[in-house]
């Protein structure tokens, strides 16, 4: 059911502008079609060009929902807003998965994901959480990714920034 105007899967240029405001929280109620539970979105404005499966970060020094795609490994979970979902370009205004199950990129080739936590790892992507990275944990990985650096893997996705 949409009751704000616009679906989870709009994107606005910046030409057209922001639909909603930035930060602005969606919780999409459960829905027996995938029986994923609830899912919470945030709407955010693209600081750089945003691929599904990517995990996305506060933009340096921003107040505001203005994310970029993670930059190194072991980002603190409180910076990190959500993971897309769907292409965002740069400076375009979307919703990312914020909270609930959805599809994440692996970091690596491994197929050693499956029941692990996840932190953050270069490019948007993420791997196996290792001993003393315990407050960067973004996610638990339902299953492997495939055997491809980059691909998507279902996982329960918490990001609190």
């Amino acid at each position: 059911t949409r009751t704000m105007g616009i679906d989870v899967t709009d994107v606005s240029t910046a030409a057209n502008g922001a639909q909603l405001p930035l930060g602005f929280e969606y919780t999409q109620p459960a829905d027996s079609t995938n029986d994923y539970g609830e899912r919470t979105w945030i709407y955010i404005e693209a600081a750089g060009a945003l691929a599904a499966g990517e995990i996305v970060m506060r933009s340096d020094g921003t107040t505001t929902a203005k994310g970029v795609v993670t930059t190194g490994a072991t980002i603190p979970a409180i910076r990190c807003l959500g993971v897309a979902q769907h292409t965002i370009a740069s400076g375009s205004f979307g919703f990312i998965l914020k909270r609930g199950i959805g599809e994440i990129a692996a970091h690596d080739t491994g197929a050693d994901q499956a029941n692990d936590p996840l932190v953050t790892q270069a490019l948007g992507r993420a791997d196996v959480f290792a001993d003393g990275s315990e407050e960067c944990i973004i996610a638990f990985s339902t299953e492997n990714a495939a055997a491809s650096a980059g691909a998507l893997m279902t996982a329960m996705i918490n990001c609190p920034g």
